[in-house]
């Protein structure tokens, strides 16, 4: 009796996920498309992800099924490179940190390299005076 019980409470819920689908199905698509002002494929892919898709896909032909199947894998793709753009990103703001690092040493024995200059001219011109 429990079994059936579950059953039926399964059954029961996801009837109410399947109704509740189509209002959540605008905000997915909103969410989905890349206009800067509303693109958020985490949440897009999140509330996609609230919706399971059938176990036995072949078996279906269904419209709606096959979109849901299309927009999840189109979501996955984006986050992918949205991770791998991320990633660039640190990678290129390390190789900046690394290169500014090198700009100030390099500029630093720059000043070094005057001084040592100035120090030898001043040795120079010194030890002429004193042989004169």
């Amino acid at each position: 009796m429990e079994i059936k019980q579950l059953k039926n409470e399964l059954l029961s819920l996801e009837k109410h996920n399947s109704k509740k689908f189509p209002q959540e199905s605008k905000l997915l698509l909103i969410y989905s498309l890349p206009n800067p002002a509303v693109y958020r494929p985490y949440q897009a892919k999140s509330l996609l992800n609230k919706y399971p898709l059938p176990e036995n896909i072949s078996n279906k032909v269904d419209n709606n099924l096959a979109f849901m199947v299309m927009l999840r894998d189109q979501l996955n793709s984006q986050l992918y490179l949205l991770n791998k753009h991320k990633k660039q990103e640190e990678i290129a703001a390390t190789y900046v940190a690394k290169l500014s690092q090198k700009d100030a040493k390099i500029l630093h024995l720059k000043k070094q390299l005057a001084q040592l200059k100035a120090i030898e001219k001043s040795i120079s011109g010194h030890s002429l005076t004193t042989k004169q």
